[in-house]
């Protein structure tokens, strides 16, 4: 990988706060605790595991309760993922993020800079 994990985080491409309107309140909170998780470096299996569920969830054909952390979800799981050495399941992530340009262009355009520096 050409620039450090802390080098990445630091171009978080949007807001560290999990998105509120239209949300459920408590999986916000949850998902927010996740997020200190990934950015703390503590219970990254436990919390891959929470977020991994979110991201699968919130990418569903038709609108529900995940919906909205799509893009958060997908963020702080690739950032899990990188942070715990599993560069493959990242890129994974990274590429999902990167295909959704209309939703989310902030973040597919990160998505895609991160892909080119760990090739």
């Amino acid at each position: 990988m050409e620039h450090s994990e802390k080098q990445i985080f630091n171009e978080f491409p949007f807001s560290a706060e999990t998105p509120t309107h239209g949300g459920d309140d408590d999986l916000s909170a949850k998902l927010q605790n996740w997020t200190d998780n990934v950015l703390q470096n503590r219970d990254l299996d436990l919390t891959i595991e929470k977020l991994s569920k979110v991201f699968t969830q919130s990418q569903s054909e038709t609108f529900n309760t995940y919906t909205n952390y799509f893009a958060v979800s997908g963020w702080y799981l690739a950032l899990a993922y990188l942070k715990n050495h599993d560069v493959e399941k990242a890129k994974e992530v990274l590429k999902i993020l990167a295909d959704k340009k209309d939703d989310n262009p902030s973040v597919a355009k990160k998505a895609e800079e991160i892909l080119e520096r760990i090739k």
